[in-house]
């Protein structure tokens, strides 16, 4: 079976301030609304350019399911070091999907996190695989259902009248990493030799 390539598809932002991490997109994707678009093809050239519109409830079996579970990278960087965070919340709306997301306590969730309230990343982008589509009255691709892989970070938003972005605080630690869980199990026997070698704290 062919794997459905995954897309991406971005929306303004303004610089945020405030000491939160806590990072909040009123609008994700727009719905109801053609916007010229062009997919990369696996070369890295553009595609052709075609008209394309989300409809409402398109990423409803996500939001049902564990809105949790959706990483937020940094300018669709793969791998595990482009993770910065992950979402909080889903909101689905008639109108667009907005959410919350969680700056990771990383290096690069920090980093991301301060090029958010600096105005550097100035809006969101959705990363998605195309599930069901149909054609809309003036020829546009309509998504109807997809799934949503990530959202990420960008400094160009494709959407540029959408809502923006802000950092609030959060009172929970949500977003922290416990660096106890990545420790390895204690080793008496090593530690002992270490000590002997002088290469262990007392």
């Amino acid at each position: 079976m062919t794997e459905r390539p995954i897309l991406s598809r971005s929306i303004a932002g303004v610089p945020a301030a405030g000491d939160g991490r806590t990072i909040v997109a009123p609008c994700i994707v727009p719905y109801n609304r053609a916007q010229r678009v062009a997919d990369f093809n696996p070369d890295g050239t553009a595609g052709p350019p075609y008209d394309e519109m989300f409809a409402p409830g398109v990423f409803r079996n996500d939001i049902a399911a564990a809105p949790q579970r959706v990483l937020v990278r940094a300018q669709h960087t793969e791998g595990f070091l482009g993770i910065v965070g992950r979402a909080s919340a889903l909101h689905d709306g008639p109108n667009e999907l907005g959410g919350e997301f969680l700056a990771l306590e990383t290096p690069s969730g920090e980093q991301a996190l301060g090029m958010v309230r600096a105005g550097i990343f100035t809006g969101m982008s959705v990363g998605f695989e195309p599930i069901v589509n149909r054609r809309g009255p003036h020829g546009e691709v309509v998504r109807t259902r997809a799934r949503l892989d990530h959202v990420a970070l960008v400094l160009a938003p494709a959407y540029p009248e959408a809502a923006g972005l802000a950092v609030r605080a959060d009172s929970g630690d949500a977003g922290r990493i416990d660096l106890e869980e990545f420790r390895p199990p204690a080793n008496d026997d090593l530690e002992r030799r270490l000590r002997d070698l002088g290469l262990h704290p007392a």
